[in-house]
């Protein structure tokens, strides 16, 4: 990134920054419609690749949409 042009980094900085918050608003909805789908599902563990998001995880946690949430590490 050091020997991107300005120009160059501002485009994919704004790509990655939609990236995410469509990801986020998406994902947001589908646990949102899971939990209330199924109001006694309590907890979630959930895997792969999306999972490893930490800004999503810690949005989803404040939500409180479930007791707990687990991602596991491998």
């Amino acid at each position: 990134f050091d020997e991107m042009n300005p120009e160059a980094f501002d485009f994919y900085a704004k790509v990655s920054a939609s990236t995410q918050s469509y990801f986020e608003d998406y994902m947001m909805k589908l646990f949102k419609g899971l939990a209330k789908k199924h109001p006694k599902l309590e907890h979630l563990i959930y895997a792969g690749g999306t999972s490893l998001n930490c800004i999503f995880n810690e949005k989803l946690r404040k939500e409180k949409v479930f007791s707990s949430i687990w991602v596991p590490a491998w």
